[in-house]
């Protein structure tokens, strides 16, 4: 499948322009537009390239680190899985 980065860019001029205040904390699983990245780093999905991250830690208002998340069940000892609400995920490296 061809990535569409020219769509990922203008996305994100819009998402540039908006000025959301999101209240965040450490170890909360928050829905994010990660966008379409190189090789086999995740990307998002769908036309807002959205995923679910797990955020590790707030650096500050408006930066933080975060782990991406999946909802199938990947095997490997690089995956960690979660359980939250009965539903699982998988970090994805």
């Amino acid at each position: 499948m061809e990535k569409d980065f020219d769509s990922w860019t203008e996305y994100k001029k819009d998402l540039e322009n908006r000025n959301p205040t999101i209240l965040y904390k450490e170890w909360e699983i928050w829905w994010t537009s990660i966008g379409i990245n190189i090789w086999n780093e995740t990307c998002g999905k769908w036309e807002q390239y959205r995923r679910p991250v797990l955020v590790i830690k707030k650096l500050s208002r408006e930066c933080c680190i975060v782990v991406p998340l999946s909802s199938k069940q990947k095997l490997g000892t690089w995956f960690s899985s979660y359980t939250l609400h009965g539903e699982t995920f998988t970090a994805l490296p």
